[in-house]
């Protein structure tokens, strides 16, 4: 059985967070089509409708990731086509924010009388986990389960906080609703102010805007904002990461800077106090470090403050321009 994620590529970051759980609740890379990621790609010098056309006797699963840019693109909608013919079984899963009022959508390929649930339900997720089990090897443990879909839901709700207009220099900044967004899911501690952030934290964002921070640094943060990643793999699991990382680098035309200096970057950030320790393995040896709340936080409703100094880094590494290593 095959995955078949049909989607946008302005989606790409609610793609990553699909593709990441269905990882993590057992369905196995070979398994999943997603081509926004070299990784989950259809093969070098496959046409989409030709690779679509040899599988049909596979009849694979499609996704379709539905959203108003989806059905503004002529290449999704052509996909769309060619993927409902050949495809055994589909789930309509919409980006938060989309309309089922949609004119294409109603009119569409796919039937709007189907069902289908929102990226950030819940309840739907689960449901769609286990009627997964009929093709693929889905873990039997559930607190496995669970613990994966309270991280992608987690992912969900950062993508969902509109960015600042910048257009309006005068426009009010966004403040994190705590009445609104189950701090639970999201790992946030509902109290926290995001006008107060802790000493050693401001010590850190001084030393990006002033760049004093080492390239890798910025670029793991820039990552870490990108693709929502609130965990992030060390121990005996960094090369998996790091295997995400390289990815990343290839579709954002990145040189391979924070996948080479991965390992050094994330204990530099756990010197600073920005990451914590989250999971041990049998031996008590740390496999998963957490983004603490304060700066998971910030990331997720100020980002747009250090955006342009990010940025700057990512161009100027692009332009294979290295900035020389600082004692700092």
């Amino acid at each position: 059985m095959i995955i078949f994620i049909s989607h946008s590529s302005k989606d790409v970051k609610y793609g990553d967070a699909l593709v990441e759980l269905l990882r993590e609740v057992g369905v196995r890379d070979k398994e999943i089509i997603f081509t926004s990621n070299p990784a989950y790609g259809i093969p070098i010098s496959s046409n989409i409708f030709d690779w679509l056309k040899s599988r049909i006797t596979d009849k694979p699963s499609v996704i379709y990731l539905l959203s108003e840019e989806y059905y503004e693109s002529v290449a999704c909608l052509n996909e769309m086509g060619a993927a409902w013919i050949v495809g055994n079984k589909g789930y309509m899963l919409f980006v938060p924010g989309f309309s089922l009022d949609n004119h294409k959508f109603k009119s569409g390929a796919l039937d709007p009388r189907s069902i289908g649930f929102f990226l950030d339900d819940e309840d739907r997720v689960n449901e769609f986990i286990e009627s997964l089990r009929d093709g693929f090897s889905i873990v039997e443990r559930p607190v496995l389960i669970n613990q994966a879909i309270k991280k992608y839901l987690a992912k969900i709700e950062i993508f969902k906080i509109p960015p600042r207009n910048k257009d309006n220099e005068n426009a009010a900044p966004l403040k994190l609703s705590t009445e609104s967004i189950d701090a639970e899911r999201l790992y946030f501690e509902p109290k926290y102010q995001m006008n107060s952030v802790p000493d050693h934290m401001t010590k850190y964002l001084t030393d990006l805007k002033e760049g004093r921070l080492k390239d890798s640094d910025v670029m793991l943060i820039c990552y870490i904002y990108d693709q929502g990643r609130i965990q992030l793999m060390t121990g005996w699991q960094e090369q998996q990461e790091i295997d995400r990382i390289r990815s990343w680098e290839e579709v954002h035309a990145y040189p391979k800077v924070l996948s080479v200096e991965y390992g050094n970057a994330l204990r530099r950030m756990e010197m600073r106090k920005l990451v914590t320790v989250s999971q041990l393995t049998s031996s008590n040896n740390p496999k998963e470090m957490k983004v603490v709340d304060p700066l998971a936080n910030f990331l997720s409703v100020e980002y747009d403050t250090i955006e342009s100094y990010v940025e700057a880094v990512a161009k100027k590494l692009r332009a294979g321009i290295r900035s020389p290593d600082l004692p700092f």
